[in-house]
């Protein structure tokens, strides 16, 4: 399974799924005009490792934003947000967990670090994330319809929703 946030890691999914000669691959693609945000250099992405730091936090590391698909860009907003509030958060594209757990340990590490608050957003289901974060902009139900923006709004998937899960994880830590 790969779900890229842009045409840049849909590239990469694609050589993947041309090199894969043991297991099937899925590409899960999104029918809204996505922002390029991932590196442009297709042959030596870091998507093909399932999971990287595609932005790395301004200061020492307070939280993680993991997301995939369309959310990466979402996320890329909310840390700008949390950077206007003197919070340093990462931002981490996850397009594939089976790519991501096949690393070594000290990869993972080194993209998700253990102890430190994380928020996935994942505009399907949040089943499976507890895994790599704490807390979750998810969905756990179906049967809405509208238009994307206004359903993103809805169900708060917005860069302050996603904020505040970050900054609501991050005073519950250090209250308790």
């Amino acid at each position: 399974m790969f779900r890229p946030c842009d045409g840049n890691e849909t590239s990469v999914g694609y050589l993947v799924a041309l090199e894969s000669k043991h297991t099937p691959t899925v590409l899960a693609l999104t029918r809204q005009d996505l922002p390029s945000v991932s590196p442009a250099d297709v042959h030596n992405h870091p998507a093909a490792k399932g999971g990287y730091v595609l932005s790395d936090a301004d200061g020492p590391l307070q939280a993680v934003i993991v997301a995939t698909g369309s959310e990466v860009s979402l996320a890329l907003e909310a840390q700008a947000r949390l950077r206007e509030d003197g919070i340093a958060a990462r931002v981490v594209s996850l397009p594939s967990w089976h790519l991501f757990e096949r690393q070594p340990a000290e990869y993972r590490q080194s993209v998700l670090p253990k102890g430190v608050p994380t928020v996935s957003v994942e505009a399907g289901t949040t089943f499976g994330w507890s895994r790599y974060a704490d807390a979750h902009v998810g969905l756990d139900r179906f049967g809405a319809s509208a238009p994307a923006s206004v359903l993103f709004r809805e169900f708060g998937f917005t860069p302050e929703h996603v904020a505040a899960q970050v900054k609501s994880l991050l005073s519950f830590g250090s209250s308790g």
